[in-house]
């Protein structure tokens, strides 16, 4: 009874296996899968049944599913059909195991390793895994055997593509293009070699000639843009892409050539919003999210910008000159604790970044922290050494500090060398503080000569007047924000040499918010003046 039960079960099975391939022949995959089930219930380790179900399994792109299939007739019985193998490499090629994908495709090579299609399948799965130097050592031993066959030239020419041999992939695809001229992606692949090559005028007509086999491929007009673009020719490109993206909309690579050519026309505002089309179709790419916050912050959204830039850092902690970028643009937006913050942690990860030690600097200086800032530009100039600008903010902040000494020091390394009119108007300062009325006037001239109007230029002219007697000469000056108590003091002093001792009075009661330095500056002429009026 035992024997007659098996053997009608062996029967049943059979049945119900080949009522499955019947299914799966005609593409009735549900069924197929429920028939090749039921065969595995009555017997799991029923070989014939894994097999076919792993095939319906792939075929209906349940891909995990049909691998598991073949892994467990793998372990059942390794040599069952050498089809197991290559069903596994191009399920594991899909979901980007390659070193797996590799490894079946070798096994089923082995299978028949003089077979042609064999080769070429193995050669196809080494090119996808980038193994191109296994897959052009096949792909040679092909194109010996069968000097025409397109499929194997066309391969070749990819790989060697891939390997940067370009005119040896030219070479194989202009014999592919002989065998089948009316393919539109050999047209625009070989403009893709061309490209490479730097032969921009072949480029463009291989791209024109694909574009006119196949009228409605956006990626076409995408390469034929880049070509355009490339050669200088911005209008042409801009017309191209326009049809690119009419053709396909969520093209990346097109927008994002979209937002360089807005950028090369100035027209900020519409590459900022490309950058952000293209960053809903690739939020993580950290490149881009840098040159949007660089664009915001040229039309001053520095909102924007920084938060494009705390992204960039959620995506990369580690990259020291985000936080760089994000202190400078915080500084912008006037928010100088958390610039300090960022450009501190800028430097920590990366001591060697000298702008952000600078940029720091800067801060610290216009918040009056000159002790700070000195410290953050020495560290600055210990990596950039005799750089103009830092050491003209250093002087500044020795001034401040009524360190002329160190600052005459410190503005003496570059005097060789110097030609900003801010060195000129340091020097000025300086000697005027040393009292070396002669020079300090030779010094602002030079600055004044520059042609740059500068409020401390105007200022320290008229002090210098003030000193050498030239009061009549001198126009009062309003200036605002940085300069406005300057402005004040200088015309106070000119009322003074006047004798318009009121006017001296209602001046001094004028200037607000002194520091105590310039207060105790000012105290004799307060005393003096308050004496002669009673």
């Amino acid at each position: 009874m035992a024997l007659f039960n098996k053997i009608f079960n062996k029967k049943k099975i059979n049945l119900i296996i080949e009522n499955g391939k019947a299914n799966l022949l005609s593409e009735n995959y549900f069924t197929a899968i429920k028939d090749f089930t039921y065969a595995l219930e009555l017997d799991k380790k029923n070989e014939e049944a894994l097999f076919n179900r792993g095939i319906v399994l792939y075929n209906a792109k349940h891909y995990n599913d049909s691998k598991n299939d073949f892994l467990t007739l793998e372990k059942i019985n390794p040599d069952y059909n050498s089809l197991s193998n290559y069903y596994l490499a191009k399920i594991f090629l899909k979901t980007n195991d390659f070193k797996s994908a590799s490894e079946y495709a070798d096994k089923y090579y082995m299978s028949s390793p003089d077979e042609t299609e064999i080769q070429y399948f193995n050669a196809r799965i080494k090119y996808f895994c980038g193994e191109f130097e296994a897959a052009l050592i096949l792909a040679d031993r092909m194109c010996e055997r069968n000097p025409k066959n397109f499929n194997i030239r066309y391969l070749r020419s990819l790989i060697y593509f891939g390997v940067k041999k370009y005119n040896e992939s030219l070479e194989d695809l202009d014999i592919a293009i002989e065998l089948f001229p009316n393919k539109s992606y050999l047209f625009n692949f070989r403009g893709l070699i061309n490209s490479e090559l730097e032969d921009e005028k072949e480029a463009l007509e291989d791209f024109e000639y694909a574009i006119r086999l196949e009228p409605e491929n956006g990626r076409y007009y995408f390469n034929k843009a880049k070509i355009e673009f490339a050669i200088g020719e911005f209008y042409d490109s801009k017309t191209t892409l326009e049809k690119a993206l009419e053709l396909d909309p969520n093209d990346k690579g097109a927008i994002l050539l979209k937002s360089e050519l807005n950028i090369i026309s100035k027209n900020y505002e519409c590459a900022a919003e490309d950058l952000d089309l293209y960053l809903t179709k690739d939020p993580n790419n950290v490149t881009a999210l840098i040159k949007n916050a660089a664009i915001k912050n040229t039309i001053y959204n520095f909102e924007g910008a920084k938060n494009d830039l705390e992204k960039a850092i959620s995506i990369a902690p580690d990259e020291a000159t985000l936080y760089y970028q994000l202190g400078f643009v915080e500084s912008k937006m006037n928010d100088f604790t958390n610039a300090i913050k960022n450009l501190t942690t800028a430097t920590e990860k990366n001591p060697e970044l000298s702008d952000a030690f600078l940029q720091k600097g800067i801060i610290e200086f216009i918040n009056n922290n000159f002790e700070d800032s000195i410290k953050s530009i020495d560290k600055y100039l210990n990596l950039q050494p005799l750089n103009e600008k830092a050491i003209t903010l250093k002087t500044r902040a020795l001034l401040e500090l009524g360190k002329l000494d160190d600052a005459k020091f410190e503005l003496s390394k570059i005097k060789d060398t110097a030609q900003s009119e801010e060195f000129f108007l340091l020097n000025s300062k300086i000697n005027l503080a040393d009292n070396n009325i002669a020079e300090a006037q030779k010094q602002i001239k030079i600055a004044a000569d520059s042609g740059k109007f500068d409020e401390s230029i105007e200022l320290i002219n008229n002090a210098l007047k003030i000193e050498t007697g030239l009061i009549d000469e001198i126009k009062e000056t309003k200036f605002e924000n940085t300069y406005k108590q300057d402005s004040q003091i200088l015309n106070t002093l000119v009322s003074f040499e006047k004798q318009h001792y009121n006017t001296v009075k209602y001046r001094l009661s004028s200037i607000k918010n002194l520091d105590s330095k310039k207060e105790e500056q000012l105290k004799p002429l307060t005393e003096f003046i308050n004496k002669e009026l009673g």
